[in-house]
């Protein structure tokens, strides 16, 4: 099974830009990510086609099992 996190952030263009990290570990919670964003959003860690980094989104860990079929 493969496991991804994304956050997603707005940004003070009105648009949306989420980043994908592989592999989390196991029993990420809100308390783990919600610091790390706001220090992406107050550090402006990115600016991604100029616009700023504005507020938290959504942070979501995605699992993916793949079934082997031959």
């Amino acid at each position: 099974m493969t496991k991804t996190l994304y956050m997603t952030f707005a940004l003070d263009n009105g648009k949306k830009k989420k980043i994908a990290l592989a592999e989390p570990r196991d029993g990420l919670a809100d308390a783990d990510v919600r610091p790390v964003m706001n220090s992406m959003i107050t550090r402006h860690a990115l600016t991604p086609g100029g616009a700023a980094l504005n507020a938290i989104d959504s942070a979501i860990v995605r699992e993916v099992k793949d079934t082997k079929l031959i």
